[in-house]
């Protein structure tokens, strides 16, 4: 027998029965680029315990693997959450949310909905009321009486993926910014007496950024881009640096200190 349907009107919310999985599904029909769908993983002050859990397609799972990413087909992607596990953590919420990857607002966005899927019911949010922004909370699974509940937000952000991963606690460094790290932290490096200061060792000759791994290019608006010429989250060119390229081989990062390669 098909499972009946409880729809959610923004800001309402819905108890979920006491069984160990939930599946969580966005899927939406047309869009002026493609979303990027992600899950954030938060304690009781709204903010994630380490960047660990921030899950997307390029860190599918966080270090217990209590939430999964999958990309089941196009315009759709699930996540798989074991409830009773995550009910021993510190984590309070899990926030899935949108992000347009490229140019466009969710004005431009169609049939985009999130379902929780459990054995007796699926929990349905129908996206109906987003305008300008370029980024959107979809909804939350939060704690509730010693279980979990489903909330429907709603909630935009103005900026991409940035402000939305800041007001999560991702940390977030700008180009500039590191640039500036950098300098004063080789500017700080102790020099033997007797001997010439050694340069700094410059960047490789195929591009790769001495940069962190949330750093943006001065052309793009995304947190995660390496590509000048794009606002997508999640892009990599080959030649960047990624601590999350699960899906290709994986790219060193270049220390500018040592002159060696972390993060094989």
């Amino acid at each position: 027998m098909a499972n009946s349907t409880i729809k959610l009107l923004t800001g309402a919310n819905t108890t979920l029965v006491k069984e160990p999985l939930l599946e969580v599904t966005v899927s939406w029909e047309s869009a002026p680029v493609e979303l990027d769908i992600s899950c954030f993983m938060t304690g009781s002050n709204g903010k994630v315990p380490s960047d660990d859990y921030f899950i997307f397609y390029n860190q599918p799972a966080d270090p217990q693997q209590l939430v999964q990413y999958k990309a089941t087909e196009a315009k759709v992607v699930g996540f798989s959450i074991d409830l009773d596990k995550l009910l021993a953590t510190e984590i309070d919420k899990c926030v899935f949310a949108a992000t347009l990857d490229g140019p466009g607002t969710f004005k431009g966005v169609s049939g985009c909905k999130v379902t929780g899927h459990t054995s007796q019911a699926d929990v349905l949010y129908e996206i109906q009321e987003a305008g300008d922004e370029t980024s959107l909370v979809l909804m939350e699974l939060y704690r509730h009486q010693g279980w979990w509940k489903l909330r429907a937000i709603g909630r935009g952000f103005n900026g991409g993926l940035q402000p939305l991963a800041e007001a999560h606690g991702v940390s977030v460094a700008d180009e500039e910014n590191e640039a500036v790290m950098e300098a004063e932290d080789i500017a700080s490096s102790p020099v033997s007496v007797g001997r010439e200061s050694t340069a700094p060792v410059p960047a490789p000759a195929n591009g790769t950024k001495l940069a962190s791994v949330f750093v943006d290019q001065a052309a793009s608006t995304s947190v995660f881009s390496f590509q000048s010429s794009s606002a997508s989250i999640f892009a990599l060119q080959p030649a960047a640096a990624s601590l999350f390229d699960a899906q290709r081989s994986r790219i060193s990062v270049f220390d500018a200190k040592s002159g060696g390669v972390v993060f094989n």
